[in-house]
């Protein structure tokens, strides 16, 4: 089982329990075994055909400055705040 699959159960069941999950990384450089998978299972949406499938995901990832320049997909599909965006510029 990967851990895409891991937390798509855990966010189902939290669906049912009404609650959302946080994911917060304060060093996302230092998980260089998981990144790919921390970033894919971060942009699952939790609603589908207009119905929600799982509990909503907020993630934090800290990054050092240019760290994320090379994954321009990933950016265009983080929603945050003004001053997160100066951070991932």
């Amino acid at each position: 089982m990967t851990i895409e699959e891991i937390v798509d159960r855990v966010r189902i069941q939290l669906l049912q329990d009404e609650k959302e999950l946080v994911l917060l990384v304060e060093d996302f450089a230092a998980l260089a075994g998981i990144q790919e998978s921390l970033l894919k299972l971060s942009i699952v949406e939790a609603t589908h055909a207009g119905r929600k499938t799982r509990a909503v995901l907020r993630t934090a990832l800290a990054v050092t400055d240019g760290y994320m320049e090379h994954r321009e997909t990933i950016l265009t599909r983080a929603k945050f705040d003004g001053s997160s965006r100066a951070a991932l510029k």
